[in-house]
């Protein structure tokens, strides 16, 4: 019977310390590859339905692909090499804000968010709300419950030019007028006051108020011109503060200015 012979122990000792790369399968594919390159470029590796062959410039991203909606957050969501680009990030009128930031009319840079928003019934500050600034540009109108203070109106007149911003809007202005006490009072001269209302915008029905005190003397109401008059009595009436009030009863134009005029004479 043949005999094998069995290693010395030298050569068992070799070969428990050869190298591990000895019994190492042999990778073919690696070797012509010239090493290790990464991931397949062929592999959806994050498995949004884009590998980085297809144009996935994030493969680790499920949310970065080709045919992801470009957002506004610094990110090239859509792997297109732009970002937050689109077509409502672009300011067109040139008023800098874009549809994106709140451009509600991008093709006129009167309109935009922060502008003021004036008599032309237009939404110009993308607010949702129409003229609502528009009482700042008139010089007669305050915060609602104080009147406007003509002063001493002692043998004077005064010529105001006002709007009404809203149906429902007043414009108020309170004067003092004085009967000067002279000896002919005695005779029954008194004094009288008068205010008239001009340029009511066709088609409105503003309404012109006299009042003396809480009192109210005079009102008047019409499309047209108004006039209204109080004369004091003699001898017992000194004058007083008077208020006079232009509101509307309906709708107002705030676009057409109205002329008030105040008048008072001993």
């Amino acid at each position: 019977m043949p005999r094998f012979p069995f290693p010395s122990a030298l050569a068992a000792a070799a070969l428990i310390a050869a190298p591990a790369c000895l019994f190492a399968p042999f990778d073919l594919d690696r070797e012509e590859r010239g090493g290790d390159a990464g991931p397949d470029p062929d592999l959806d590796g994050d498995r949004d339905g884009h590998s980085e062959s297809e144009g996935d410039c994030d493969d680790a991203d499920p949310a970065l692909h080709p045919e992801a909606e470009e957002a506004v957050d610094g990110v090239d969501n859509d792997c297109d090499g732009e970002v937050d680009e689109g077509p409502d990030r672009v300011d067109e009128d040139g008023d800098g804000t874009t549809p994106a930031d709140g451009d509600c009319d991008d093709r006129d840079p009167a309109i935009h968010p922060g502008a003021r928003d004036g008599c032309d019934d237009l939404d110009n500050d993308c607010d949702g709300e129409f003229n609502e600034d528009d009482a700042d540009l008139d010089p007669f109108e305050g915060d609602g419950s104080t009147p406007w203070d003509l002063g001493d109106m002692t043998d004077r007149d005064a010529t105001l030019v006002g709007r009404l911003h809203a149906g429902d809007d007043v414009d108020r202005f309170v004067f003092e007028a004085l009967d000067e006490g002279q000896l002919p009072d005695l005779f029954g001269d008194g004094f009288t006051v008068r205010a008239w209302l001009f340029d009511v915008p066709p088609g409105y029905d503003y309404v012109l108020s006299l009042w003396r005190g809480a009192s109210l003397l005079e009102i008047g109401d019409g499309e047209g011109d108004e006039s209204l008059a109080h004369s004091g009595f003699p001898v017992v009436d000194d004058g007083g503060e008077y208020e006079v009030m232009v509101a509307s009863h309906g709708e107002a134009d705030c676009a057409t200015p109205y002329t008030l005029v105040v008048q008072m004479e001993n």
